[in-house]
């Protein structure tokens, strides 16, 4: 999970985690990022990962993990999950409206969905790069798929951002003048959107 991307989970995402619950990560990169940064030993952790159907690319299984082949159709009971949380995967989803529908289907009523997806983040193909989404697109999505959105925003925590240096000219503003200019592209935006499932 990128910085900013990990901050605004920290400040907008992380309260909707308790005790004893059940989680779904969708899409974790390398094992469980969230499990690891809400560290509560009594949620009951499962990731779902996509793994192509030739086989051409084998995700490296960890404990708590389902595989599928089918981006929009996932083998898990309907109501199955307190929470689901996506972060950095939006932006790689074909049809993020069946995603989502998806997402919807295996958390429980009365449960929530969570993305936070890089706004301005360049072009990423792992293995496709589709969309950047702000939070009217997000509450679209989240609407068609039945859930009642509770936040929706996209924001910055970031002082300075780590894309390429451009002949030194970023080291030279940082250094001699600063950055003053919140909003410029070398910070950092993501979308996070929650919605509950009524």
């Amino acid at each position: 999970m990128h910085p900013n991307s990990q901050k605004l989970f920290e400040i907008h995402a992380k309260p909707y985690f308790k005790p004893g619950m059940r989680v779904l990560e969708v899409a974790p990169e390398g094992g469980l990022t969230i499990r690891k940064s809400v560290n509560d030993p009594s949620i009951k952790w499962d990731s779902i990962n996509l793994e192509p159907e030739d086989k051409s690319y084998k995700i490296p299984r960890t404990e708590g993990m389902i595989i599928t082949h089918k981006p929009y159709e996932y083998p898990i009971e309907t109501g199955t999950y307190d929470l689901v949380i996506s972060t950095n995967v939006f932006e790689h989803v074909p049809m993020p409206w069946r995603w989502m529908r998806e997402l919807a289907r295996v958390c429980k009523t009365g449960g929530h969905v969570v993305t936070v997806a890089p706004l301005n983040w360049g072009y990423h193909p792992e293995p496709l790069d589709c969309w950047r989404a702000y939070p009217e697109a997000m509450k679209a999505v989240y609407e068609d798929a039945g859930l009642k959105v509770e936040k929706a925003l996209f924001d910055s925590t970031d002082t300075w951002r780590s894309r390429a240096n451009v002949a030194g000219l970023k080291y030279v503003v940082k250094k001699v003048i600063g950055w003053p200019l919140k909003g410029q592209p070398w910070y950092a935006y993501d979308t996070v959107c929650i919605g509950i499932k009524p």
